[in-house]
Parts: C-alpha cells; structure tokens; sequence
C-alpha cells in the first residue's frame, strides 16, 4: 500500500494521481461524520506521537482524506461540553493562522472570516446540545476554517500546540486557547490586514474592539468567558518545561516556516510566546 508521509518530507514529495499507490490498489473509502470541532475530517493527516520521545508528528497518507463528510448536528448532541467548547477553540485556531498566513489565498481569507462570524455569532447558543441550528452554524465554522488547507498551512500556534499534546498531555483544544491570544500578538505586527479583517468581524458580532490592536484580547476575553483553560500553568505545564517545549516547536515542526513573523531560534519562541503564555 501506499506509503504514509511524516510533515517534514511532505515538502520534498510530488503527490501522486488521486488513487494511485505502490501496489495498485486502495484504501478503503472513509465517511466522516464529526462529533467534535476539529475539523480533523477536512484533512489526510493524524497527529501521532512517538512514546519513546513524547514528540508529536503528523503522518500523511492521500486515501485518509474522506470521500464525504457528513455535517450532522444530531451526531453531537452527547459530545461532552467541554469538549465542544475546547474544539471550538480549534476552529478560531484555524481561521485566525490561516487568515493570517503569508500564502492565505483570498478564497481561504473569505472562508476563515466566514468561519470566525459563525463562531461569533453562534458559539454560545450551541452550548444547548439541542440548539441544533446552532450547532450546525459551528460545524460549518469548522469546515470554513480549512477550505484553504493544505494550501495555507498553520502557524506557530499549531506547533505549539502540536507538542503540547505530544510531551504534556495537552488537549489540542485547550492547548490552543491557553497560547493562541499570545501568538497573535507575537504575529499582529506582520499582518496588520488580517487583524483589521478580524476586528471587522468582532464588531459587526456586537464586540467593540477598537481596531486591530485589541482583537487578541477580545479572543482572550472570549476564551475565559467560556471557562476554558487560558494559561499554560492552567494545562499542567510547569514553568521548568518552557524551554524544552520551545526548542521542540523550533526544531520539530515544519509548519512554522508558514507563521506570518519569522521565527529566529527557540529563544524568540520562549521569550515572546510561552513565557507570557504561562
């Protein structure tokens, strides 16, 4: 069967003809029907870490992407509450890196905006799990948020959250919210119109954030309103682990090269993000 590929040889492989593999014939076709947020079923790629390093990787492989996504609200009705909120999280995750991302696409900038309006306007009322519109209105978010991948990739906050699952146990979810208000200031400077795109957004969904300055903030504000964790002290990372959690990111994940500010060395990483962050 057709070999898997780990993210950083993904960028030297030519994807072959959809349906092509080394023995001539295919997986299995995959129906999705999501329960979460995560927005996982967009994509052809897991997350796996190796358990003698706790280092996350991601593993490709073409026939992983599914053939149809079901968006079925009723699918989520007995998703525990915590987990909706964290995954919903996720879906801002996407949206703000992607919308951010030197190679977004105007196409993705539409979507992930699109998606960002969605969570805003509709997050707190899909709590209810028998707020069904609602609900849909946030699986929808979560396609939006990744009509661009792989095209745009993800940023810094990815790969920090990446190994905050890998070496700490770290739900992507309530990783992403403990470090993604501190990554958009560390990227707010090198996409100035991607945050005026977002305080737009923020605005016109009743949230007032004074320009593009304040939107991490108001994604801050909205995180603790929804009782989710907003530290890395609050996600059972001790401060002694900082270090070793930036030289993974620096030297572990591929995907920065995409962050919309150049990362320099591990020490940026651990200066400007996390130990704010903690």
């Amino acid at each position: 069967m057709r070999r898997g590929a780990l993210h950083d040889e993904l960028h030297s492989l030519r994807r072959r003809p959809a349906g092509g593999n080394d023995s001539g014939t295919r997986l299995p076709p995959v129906l999705a029907v999501p329960t979460t947020l995560s927005g996982a079923e967009f994509t052809e790629h897991a997350g796996v870490t190796v358990a003698a390093s706790g280092i996350k990787r991601q593993l490709y492989h073409p026939d992983a992407l599914p053939a149809a996504v079901v968006l079925d609200p009723w699918a989520t009705v007995a998703t525990p509450g915590d987990l909706w909120l964290s995954t919903a999280v996720k879906v801002l995750d996407h949206a703000v890196e992607i919308v951010c991302s030197p190679a977004s696409s105007p196409v993705s900038q539409a979507a992930c905006l699109g998606a960002l309006r969605r969570v805003l306007g509709h997050l707190r009322a899909s709590v209810d799990p028998d707020d069904l519109a609602a609900r849909r209105e946030l699986l929808i978010a979560a396609w939006l948020a990744l009509v661009g991948y792989p095209n745009q990739m993800a940023g810094l906050n990815h790969g920090i959250g990446h190994q905050l699952g890998g070496r700490h146990g770290v739900g992507h979810g309530e990783g992403a919210g403990s470090t993604l208000p501190h990554t958009m200031r560390f990227n707010r400077p090198a996409a100035a119109e991607a945050f005026s795109a977002m305080a737009g957004e923020l605005e016109a969904a009743g949230q007032p954030v004074g320009g593009a300055d304040g939107v991490a903030d108001a994604v801050a504000a909205l995180i603790a309103d929804l009782g989710l964790p907003t530290r890395l002290r609050d996600v059972g990372v001790s401060e002694d682990a900082l270090a070793d959690l930036a030289d993974l990111v620096f030297t572990g994940e591929p995907g920065i090269v995409g962050n919309p500010r150049p990362i320099d060395s591990a020490a940026q990483i651990l200066d400007e993000v996390l130990r704010p962050a903690w």
